[in-house]
């Protein structure tokens, strides 16, 4: 019966973890874009 109770809280961890990985990369997505907008800009702002 531990074992599955260990288990079970194993499970929870787990998809807490996926939770955090999933905002971790939209997190970063989101970096990702601000990221391209400054090299856009930077980039618009040469030509001019």
């Amino acid at each position: 019966m531990e074992l599955g109770a260990w288990s079970l809280e194993l499970g929870a961890w787990s998809l807490e973890l996926g939770a955090w990985s999933l905002e971790l990369g939209a997190w970063s997505l989101e970096l990702d874009i601000l990221y391209i907008n400054v090299i856009i800009c930077q980039y618009i702002n040469k030509k001019a």
